[in-house]
């Protein structure tokens, strides 16, 4: 069959067919009336298992070694490295598409008026905001997909205290491979939520909080862990307006 139809069979365009076979993955056979080339079943099984390889991450340059030198070991090894590269980003598109569902129920929440609900987290990872660390943390997360979220954190520990020490930074459920940034591990735990209207520039104090843990005490739960902060959405702008949801660690998972 001529290139045409070799390219409908395969979905693989002209260009690329003819680019497969500048790099020797495959050598079709020459109609002796025409000199055209003439693709036989052989060439098109090639063509669809090259488009395979491609589409799994491996390099056209890659595999034109792999197959001209028919070293299964080097396939593997590349194929293993694909897969790993998958793998990760598997990860990332699930932690991406839980933090989507998880905004996805908040707004249901305040579209739907609704007080507080319990939800559950994986271990996941707190990375304090510092002047001197902003730039390699944002730049780490967008490496990393940027499955996170910015939030004011309150410790344990600290949430008696009248007036909150400024701790704020990102929180995501994967953790990052930059070593040189601080980070908290947060044990997987069940949290209690609930959603509040404040201002801008206001950082809740502990006065204000009181009636909130009173309002989670009230429907059976008990604070076990540390506080995260984060907005949500906007109420108005030009007041400065913002919904914020306030999270609160109530043990571990059952």
């Amino acid at each position: 069959m001529n290139i045409k139809n070799a390219s409908i069979l395969t979905g693989v365009s002209d260009q690329m067919i003819r680019y497969y076979e500048k790099l020797g993955l495959i050598n079709p056979k020459r109609n002796k009336n025409n000199n055209y080339r003439d693709y036989q079943q052989a060439d098109i099984n090639n063509i669809v298992m090259i488009k395979q390889y491609s589409e799994l991450g491996l390099s056209l340059k890659k595999l034109a070694l792999l197959m001209k030198n028919n070293d299964i070991v080097d396939a593997l090894k590349a194929i293993n490295k694909t897969v790993n590269q998958l793998e990760i980003e598997s990860q990332w598109i699930k932690a991406r598409l839980d933090n989507a569902v998880h905004y996805q129920n908040l707004l249901k929440m305040i579209a739907e008026n609704i007080k507080s609900t319990i939800g559950t987290y994986p271990t996941s990872y707190y990375y304090p905001r510092h002047d001197d660390n902003t730039q390699d943390l944002y730049s780490s997360l967008y490496h990393s997909a940027g499955a996170a979220k910015t939030v004011f954190h309150i410790p344990h520990e600290l949430v008696d205290l009248n007036i909150y020490p400024i701790s704020q930074g990102m929180h995501t459920t994967k953790k990052l491979d930059d070593k040189n940034l601080e980070v908290l591990t947060i044990p997987a735990h069940r949290y209690w939520l609930t959603i509040k209207l404040i201002d801008n520039n206001h950082i809740i104090n502990h006065q204000e909080l009181i009636p909130i843990l009173k309002q989670m005490n009230d429907e059976g739960y008990e604070l076990k862990g540390d506080i995260l902060l984060y907005q949500i959405a906007c109420k108005d702008n030009e007041k400065g307006l913002i919904y914020i949801c306030i999270e609160c660690d109530i043990g571990p998972i059952i």
